[in-house]
Order: structure tokens, then C-alpha cells, then sequence
């Protein structure tokens, strides 16, 4: 079982920027993997529509009530500064977790054409408190233009999908 989690959702709209929200984003890409690795891997996801939020501790639950062979967490940057740009990856521990960030990242930068913010490790409790091995990714920030205009973008939003499905089928 791999768990999808479209970061906030419901009272928590995540960043917002120009009138564009997170949690609407990272719901539309993180519903296009689901549908990308049907067939291929068992899927479910924390939140399937904008008007709900699981907490932080609920979707680590999730994923450790089942057998989870992974976790991805998406999500959009913000800053206070509109020069911070591109795509990072997020692990909490161990091999495997590190192996799936890269393979993400790598196909983020590569099929949507995002600067390389790299992969790092931080201790977020989403991550933190799921066992199998996790990652939280963000696809670029809201507060940057170039970035906002393709994560606004439908051609775009499938290929941050594509990337992310593609990452996780060569970490399996």
C-alpha cells in the first residue's frame, strides 16, 4: 500500500499567494499520481477533497495502519522573498526514505524543469511519525512567478505527477 497525502486541506489552505492555494494544487497533482499508479501499486490517499483536514498525527496513522511500502507527502514553498524558487525533497530517516527523495527530486527537476533546491533531511512530524519510508515534497513556491505559472498550469501539474509517480515506481 502506498499513501499519498495532499498537504493541509480543509480550514488550512497551506500557502497562498495571488490567490492561489496549496491545498488546492497539491490535491489536483497528488489526485493525478494516484491515477498515474493505478494498476501498478496499491494507493490510498489522506484527503481526497479540499473541504478536510487530517491532522498531522492522522496521516501518519494511515500510513502505519496498513502495510505501507511508502509515503509522499506534496506540498508548495512560500517565502517572504519572491527570489526563492524551485523544487525540493524532504526525508526523516533511513535508506530507503533517502532513495525515494532522490528519485522524486530528480524527476521533478528533470520533467518540469525546476531549479534543484536538492533533498535534505527534516525532522516534520508527517514524516517523522510514519514507519514505512517517507518523504515530503515541494514542487516549487507559490511567492515566486515563474514557479506560481507552472504550478498553476495544468500541462505542468501532470508533469509534476508524472515525476512524482515515476520517482516512487523506481523506488518499489
Amino acid at each position: 500500500m502506498l499513501v499519498l497525502d495532499p498537504g493541509h486541506g480543509g480550514h488550512d489552505a497551506g500557502a497562498v499567494r495571488y490567490g492561489v492555494t496549496e491545498r488546492d494544487i497539491v490535491l489536483a497533482v497528488t489526485k493525478q499520481v494516484a491515477e498515474r499508479l493505478a494498476g501498478k501499486v496499491d494507493v490510498t490517499m489522506s484527503r481526497y477533497t479540499n473541504d478536510y483536514y487530517p491532522s498531522l498525527g492522522e496521516r501518519s496513522a494511515l500510513a502505519n495502519s496498513h502495510a505501507t511500502t511508502a509515503f509522499v507527502s506534496v506540498h508548495i514553498n512560500a517565502s517572504t522573498s519572491e527570489q526563492a524558487y524551485g523544487a525540493e525533497t524532504f526525508y526523516y530517516k533511513g535508506a530507503s526514505s533517502i532513495n525515494l527523495a532522490q528519485n522524486v527530486q530528480q524527476r521533478l527537476v528533470s520533467y518540469a524543469g525546476m531549479r534543484n533546491r536538492s533533498v535534505h533531511y527534516a525532522n516534520y512530524a508527517v514524516i517523522r511519525g510514519t514507519q514505512a519510508p517517507s518523504i515530503l515534497a515541494e514542487l516549487g513556491f507559490l511567492s515566486n512567478s515563474s514557479d506560481r505559472a507552472k504550478l498553476t498550469n495544468p500541462t505542468y501539474q501532470s508533469r509534476y505527477a508524472q515525476a512524482i509517480a515515476d520517482g516512487i515506481l523506481a523506488s518499489l
